[in-house]
Parts: C-alpha cells; structure tokens; sequence
C-alpha cells in the first residue's frame, strides 16, 4: 500500500474508529498513540508532536483582517470566534474569553498530533468543533508541514485552523505518561489496521 493510500484510509478510519472505543471530548493523546501503532503496522516511522492549535471561524479572520476594530466588544459584535490553546494567550487572559470561547473541555492545554516525514496529522481535529460559531472541522487533518514555523488550512465546511510547535519556555511532557497514552491500545489499532486493509 502507497503512503498516500495508507494516510487517506487512516484518516477516514481512525476517528470513527476512536469515537466508538473513546469517551466524548478531546482525546488527541490517544489518537496520537493510535496513530503511531498504525503508522508503525505499515512500516511507517511517525513520531508525536506537541503543537499549538487555534482554530476561528470567518468573522474572526475578518475581524483580524480588519484590525481588530473595537477589541472584545468588536469581536464579540462580529461573531467573531476563536478558540486556541496557546500557553501565552492562556496566561494573559485566564482561559481567554472571550476572545477565545469556551475552554476546551480538558485540564490540559497542549494538543498533540502526529509528525510523518513533511506532514502534520490531526487525528482528533473534531475537538475544536464549535458548529454554533461556524467552526467546522474535520474529524482529521492531514497538512505539509516542512518546518515551517506555522501551518494552516479552511475548513470547506467553515473555519479555518493555524498549527505552530510548542513554545520551548513552556515545556510540558506530562502526556507521556497519560492514561491514554500508556494504556492497551492493540484492539483498536487491530480494527484500524483491518478496515485499513479491506479499503
């Protein structure tokens, strides 16, 4: 099987596959750690990635596009709508609001994803839905990253996101040792692989 062909079919059977076997909320370690067992059963090296991750709706990048006329009231007059997990953002304003929402619904504020050779893969876009605030992810993103210091995509179904490593003066690695990073994961992987191999 190609590459191309095993990160497309990972993609299409990874999220549905960890709903099923995963409580509700966000859970990007144990997709992340999935991901790699999969990678790894078709011979491919991925390694985990701890990045940020902020994802907007339109009005928001025309708000910025703008200048961010009128600051939270502007933003929040437009409908504009971001949600993000950057460490700096966090800390300068509590969780943010309301410029980025809601928290996400975790105590921790990193995301992971996984890295395979120039490409970024999020196996658990869907916890940055907000469809209320017209931000439609897709369950997973598959995107080039080269290095570059920042990657980014829309959503066709509205939304767009933004990726950038982890900032190095706030380290955190407590997800490896994370429940659902340590935990028993050969059931799922072995349904991944399967459905993967029938196509």
């Amino acid at each position: 099987m190609t590459v191309t062909k095993i990160l497309t079919r990972l993609v299409r059977y990874a999220p549905p596959a960890l709903q099923a076997r995963a409580k509700p909320g966000p859970r990007c370690v144990l997709a992340t750690r999935i991901g790699l067992d999969v990678l790894a059963h078709f011979g491919l090296d991925a390694e985990p990635r701890l990045v940020v991750c902020e994802v907007a709706n339109a009005e928001y990048l025309q708000w910025v596009e703008d200048g961010a006329p009128g600051g939270d009231v502007g933003q929040l007059a437009r409908g504009a709508w971001l949600v993000s997990n950057d460490p700096v953002k966090r800390r300068a304003g509590g969780e943010g609001l309301p410029r980025q929402g809601p928290p996400v619904a975790s105590p921790w504020d990193g995301h992971l994803v996984l890295r395979l050779r120039d490409l970024l893969i999020d196996l658990d876009a869907q916890q940055f839905a907000r469809p209320t605030h017209g931000i439609v992810p897709p369950a997973a993103v598959v995107l080039p990253w080269h290095g570059e210091e920042r990657v980014g995509t829309d959503f066709r179904r509205g939304g767009a996101c933004c990726y950038w490593p982890w900032p190095a003066d706030h380290p955190i690695d407590d997800w490896r040792t994370a429940p659902d990073w340590t935990r028993d994961v050969r059931d799922v992987v072995e349904a991944i692989t399967r459905a993967m191999r029938k196509g």
